[in-house]
């Protein structure tokens, strides 16, 4: 299990372009969360950065020089917006199973103000197109690809719990997708909804609606949210299409779906201005819905 990254004084100092006095003042003024090791040296978790930083509404500036030559290279691609070079990054350390390293980074990028729906639109969405970034540097064909999702999907979930998961609204969401090879999206689908305070339960893909519907049964489910890929186009005449309708018109869950086109006609009328056609727009919905 990966341990949840803790920054220092010096660290925070460092990101915030401020000094190590500042950050010990506003900690001792409990504008800032923290808490002191045995030795009594204070520790910051990415939850009590991020919370401070929208708070007082500004944005990390500095460069956090890590112990890692990577993650100093990192923070000036953050500040450059370099985002293929992120993704190289990252993909590199998924293929070496440095998961621990993975979940770094996405809290180094999400402290640094990067939205989750980006995490998918700038460095993840290349897993969805024939497993190879825009530069064509990294082959990720075969196991190699499988091996990167897997680890990904990991990071994410252990990136998942240093959310900050906000006020809790008492709302539970279940995410599910029809089709193998979607757990990054429902994993970011999952982080948004933390985020907003959301409770969240993640189905393992592809799921079906038996498991879907004995989910929604025993769970206080409050959102149905799908992850459907652009290129999934079910039959007309879908038997479990058909099914799926009647047990919403059983139970009366709400859905969203997260695709660029409705995949179906008979479902359209469920879905959330005809569906969501970015994790942007994902990200606004719930934002509004919490």
């Amino acid at each position: 299990m990966t341990k949840e990254r803790l920054y220092s004084t010096r660290e925070l100092a460092q990101l915030w372009n401020v000094s190590e006095t500042t950050i010990k003042r506003w900690t001792f003024n409990k504008e800032l969360g923290c808490f002191k090791t045995p030795g009594g040296h204070r520790r910051f978790r990415v939850s009590d950065i991020v919370e401070f930083q929208g708070r007082r509404g500004f944005e990390a500036s500095g460069i956090l020089i890590g112990a890692a030559s990577d993650f100093s290279d990192l923070e000036i691609w953050i500040n450059t917006k370099n985002f293929s070079k992120i993704r190289k990054l990252i993909y590199t350390l998924a293929l070496h199973n440095r998961i621990t390293e993975i979940t770094e980074s996405l809290n180094r990028l999400y402290l640094r103000g990067v939205l989750l729906a980006d995490f998918y639109n700038e460095i993840l969405i290349d897993l969805e197109k024939n497993g190879k970034n825009d530069e064509r540097e990294i082959d990720l064909s075969g196991y190699r690809l499988n091996l990167v999702r897997s680890n990904l999907d990991s990071a994410f979930h252990f990136f998942n719990r240093s959310l900050d998961p906000g006020k809790h609204n008492g709302r539970t969401a279940l995410c599910v997708s029809p089709v193998s090879n979607s757990g990054l999206p429902l994993q970011l689908m999952a982080c948004v909804f933390r985020e907003q305070g959301w409770e969240s339960l993640v189905l393992r893909e592809p799921c079906d609606l038996r498991t879907t519907r004995e989910c929604v049964k025993r769970e206080p489910v409050s959102l149905l949210a799908f992850w459907i890929p652009v290129d999934y186009e079910p039959e007309p005449e879908n038997e479990e299409r058909e099914k799926l309708v009647r047990f919403l018109n059983q139970y009366r869950v709400p859905v969203v779906v997260v695709q660029e086109k409705p995949h179906s006609k008979a479902l359209k009328k469920y879905y959330t201005d005809g569906g969501l056609k970015t994790f942007q727009q994902f990200q606004r919905y719930v934002k509004v819905m919490a």
